[in-house]
């Protein structure tokens, strides 16, 4: 997996969201809002961690299990699939 480029994560506030960018312009009417785990995992995929380095580093951060931790991290995968983040390599 590996990010598309089609977002840019952008501060608003105290927030940090990812705005859709294409044509050359970011569009600010279609921000995508990331829980803190969501935004975990994008700033390790904005450092080309993989899949296992990924979740080794949220099962130390959030001190969860291996499974969990896995499916959690599945099914952010397949969110940011859905929305244009992810595409498999």
């Amino acid at each position: 997996m590996k990010l598309t480029g089609n977002y840019f994560l952008k501060k608003i506030g105290p927030d940090e969201v990812l705005v859709p960018f294409s044509d050359g312009r970011l569009d600010t009417s279609s921000l995508v809002s990331l829980n803190e785990t969501a935004l975990f995992i994008y700033r390790k995929l904005l450092d080309n961690k993989s899949f296992e380095e990924i979740l080794s580093a949220i099962v130390k951060e959030y001190e969860v299990e291996e499974d969990v931790a896995k499916q959690d991290l599945l099914e952010i995968f397949e969110n940011f699939k859905k929305l244009g983040i992810l595409e498999d390599e």
